[in-house]
Parts: structure tokens; sequence; C-alpha cells
């Protein structure tokens, strides 16, 4: 500073008789140095073409927010000592600039520097939008080569993608820096480092769950088991809604409160369960009610009797392929019509064979067991030979059939040996048919013979795929 052969001095001379019109050399030292006070006074001493209009400035006016004590830009050069040379062309104006203004104008390069001291290489020509030194951008073609330098080597050009170009070094070639990308450091020639592929994620599909509240039959199947002739009415409709308590359990179902609708009444709930896409349970011990068009049908329940329900989200997309076994997760305990005894218990499992449309085949085998009376039933062929099973597919997720019961021990039902039918009707819930569901009535399919021949045994069962 303050010499006239400084080579500060001198490389401004020489840039400025090289740089075009409307072309701003800064030269910038550290805050508080003597180079601060002189910078400005030596670029106006070499016939800067806009010392008229250079002020002292220092580098806290040049601050972007976040970006610290020094100015960053994607065509900066450094020099020793800390001095910071910014060469900026026209068209690299920040945030001032309207859309595009002089995109087009291009650099010249600046001549040697003194022999030993590399000049800074030309500014590349603009190829899209600039990216800043630390993180790239969506980056266009690289820069052009800087000139060759002096006897230092060759001069450091400024990528137009890239960092600051180290002293000396060969021009890094500007590469496409993909989005999210981190530019690398510029170095000495150093090149723009690439961005990472992206991954590319699937959507999973979506399967609705069982909700708390009411719901529109229309999205749910509700089923009955011991639903006696008072109260066997078409429950049904595009107007129909189920509703779930807190707990998921059934409080009513039809067009309630008053057109058509089935509620539990003053009965418990007992046995309940559920999980994500299915509901059980018994209303018993109390009256269930029936409303009709604004008249109330009553019909009473004991703890031995009762109503059993079933409600889940029916399966939208059936396997069409492969074999699945079925174990029993859930049930209600098997009550007699009559309430004549205390309450069985149901095991039973399933295995299917599933296909296309209503060709799947369900061998399922099952037993009700009261205190003296065991009832056991099978589909034709068993859990070993489903595909000869009479259980049929009526829908691509529902099945029925009636199946050949034994009863075994005091006679509970007017049948005796392998007198007895179970009439079984299933479906299948939630998602890839990961749940199926049953409700059974068991009887003795004879009109006569007392009490034992109207009686009939039902219940419901949730069975879970393996």
């Amino acid at each position: 500073p303050g010499a006239a052969t400084n080579p500060l001095t001198q490389q401004l001379a020489n840039a400025n008789a090289k740089l075009p019109a409307n072309t701003i050399l800064l030269a910038i030292a550290p805050k508080g140095t003597h180079e601060q006070s002189n910078a400005i006074d030596e670029t106006k001493a070499t016939g800067g073409k806009t010392a008229d209009n250079v002020t002292s400035i220092t580098t806290s006016d040049l601050t972007p927010p976040g970006i610290g004590s020094v100015v960053v830009a994607p065509n900066e050069a450094r020099g020793t000592a800390g001095t910071l040379l910014v060469l900026a062309n026209n068209n690299v104006c920040g945030t001032s600039c309207s859309a595009g203004a002089n995109a087009g104008d291009a650099p010249k390069e600046a001549e040697s520097a003194t022999s030993g001291a590399a000049s800074s290489g030309s500014v590349g020509a603009s190829g899209g939008t600039t990216g800043s030194a630390a993180t790239g951008s969506a980056t266009g073609a690289g820069g052009n080569s800087g000139s060759s330098g002096g006897s230092g080597g060759s001069s450091g050009g400024i990528s137009a993608g890239g960092g600051s170009s180290g002293t000396g070094g060969t021009t890094g070639t500007g590469g496409t820096t993909g989005t999210g990308g981190t530019s690398g450091t510029g170095g000495s020639g150093g090149t723009t480092g690439s961005s990472g592929t992206s991954g590319t994620g699937t959507t999973g599909s979506t399967v609705a769950t069982l909700q708390a509240g009411t719901t529109s039959t229309q999205k749910l199947r509700v089923s009955f088991s011991g639903l006696p002739h008072l109260l066997s009415v078409p429950l049904s409709s595009s107007l129909s809604t189920a509703t779930l308590d807190a707990d998921k359990r059934l409080q009513s179902v039809g067009i309630c409160p008053n057109t058509l609708c089935l509620s539990r009444g003053d009965t418990h709930v007992a046995e309940a369960g559920h999980d994500d896409y299915v509901s059980w349970g018994r209303w018993k011990f109390g009256e269930i009610k029936l409303r009709v068009g604004g008249h109330t049908v009553e019909y009473e329940v004991n703890a031995y009797r009762g109503l059993h329900y079933l409600v889940g989200i029916a399966t939208a997309v059936m396997p069409t392929a492969g074999s699945f076994s079925y174990a029993l997760s859930g049930a209600t305990l098997a009550t007699t019509s009559d309430g004549s005894v205390a309450p069985g218990t149901l095991n039973a499992s399933a295995l299917v064979q599933f296909a296309s449309g209503t060709a799947s085949k369900v061998g399922l085998q099952g037993s009700v067991t009261f205190t003296n009376t065991t009832l056991t039933f099978a589909s034709t062929g068993g859990l070993n030979n489903p595909a000869s099973s009479n259980l049929r597919m009526s829908t691509p997720n529902t099945f029925n059939g009636s199946l050949q019961t034994q009863q075994t021990g005091s006679a509970l039902l007017n049948c005796s040996g392998a007198g007895c039918t179970t009439q079984l009707h299933g479906g299948f819930y939630g998602p890839d048919a990961s749940r199926m569901g049953i409700d059974y009535t068991i009887g003795s399919g004879t009109a006569s013979g007392g009490a034992a021949s109207s009686r009939t045994i039902n219940g419901v069962g949730v069975l879970i795929k393996q």
C-alpha cells in the first residue's frame, strides 16, 4: 500500500485496462487495516473506470445475513494475507438484478501479474443459475479455462458452478450439481462435487380400520347369530348405519334412531373383543329394542341367552392364489336359544385355498363344548382336503354352507349321532383376507321332539390368518 510498485496496484491497473464497460472492480482489504484505507485510493490511482463512484466501504457492508464476516460470491478470488479480490461481471449482481439482465455479457481475461504471481482467471460464461461456493444449485455448463499466468503457472479460472479458484491452479470443471447436492470446495483447480441420486419411493395403499362412532353399513359388514324371528327385519340399506362405542362394541344398526333401528337397549355387552378390522360380542341380560316407524318392540334376554354380533371391514381385494391356515383368535360363548343351560365354548380352525373370483375353497372344522355335551362339525374333506369342501363362496369374500354335526354326551339337541347340522356363514375381513369371521346356528333339523327339536345353539367367532 502507498507504493506505485505495489503488486496490488499493478494488478488493479492491468485489470482495469482490460475490463469491459459497466464492470466494477473492487479491492477489499480487511477491516481496520492500513490496506483498507489505501485500497480505494489505489483503485482510483490506477484509472479505474468507476473510480469516481467508488467510496470507502467495509466488509460488514457487503456481508449477507448468515454468511459471517466475509462476502462469499461465486466469482471471488483471495489474495495473500486475507485480502479478498472480487471481479464482478455486471451480470452477477445478486437479488437486485431483474431476471435475465445482461446475461449475454462476455467477460475478458485478466492479464498476467508480475513474474511469480498468477493472475485471477476469467469468469466462466453463465450457463444457468450460478451456484454459491458453499452449496451448489442447478448450474449450467462449466466456465472457460483461465488464460496462461506468469511464471507462477497457469491462472486459476472461476467455474460458473464451482467454488473459488486457487492461486496458480488449473481451472476446475464446473460439474452439474443435482438437486440438494453440495458443491465441493474449489481449492486449486478442484472439481465441483456432483450430487447423489435421489431415491424413488412408492406410496403404499391405505386400508381402512374399524373406527368408533357411526359408520355407513356400505363400509361395514354386520351379521348376527341368535336373532329371533321377532327381530328379523332387513337392517341393511343405503341409509343404514352401525354405531360402535369407544371400545368398538356394537350399540345399534339400521336407520336409527326411529325409522328401523335395532339397538342393545339396556342389555350388557359380553365376551366383547376387537382388533383393527373386526369386532364381536354378545348382548345379554336385559331388553333388546327394535324401533320401527316410532314404535318399539322389546325382546328380553337373560345371562344364558343373547344376541351375538360380528362387525368388520370386509376384504376389498382378495388373494387369488396360495393356501393359508386360520386359527381362532376370539369368540362369544355359545348359547342356547331358550337359555336353559350355561353357555359353552367354541373351538375352530380353517384352511383356505385361494383362487380368482368365487373359486376359493374353504376347509373348516370346529366344536362347541357345554358342560355335558359336545357338538363337532366339519366341512367335507375337513382341513386335509379343502378342495372337496361343501362350503361355497357366495361372493369373492363370503361363504356359507350346511355342515354335518356330531353330538356326544347328553342330548342337548334332538339329534343323535351325526344327525345334527350347523348352518354356517363366513366372510373375510381386513387387508389380504387377514381375518375370517363366522356366525353359526346348530340345530336338530327336525320339526318334532319337544323343546330339544326347536332349540338351537348360536355364536360367532373370529379366526386370524397364519
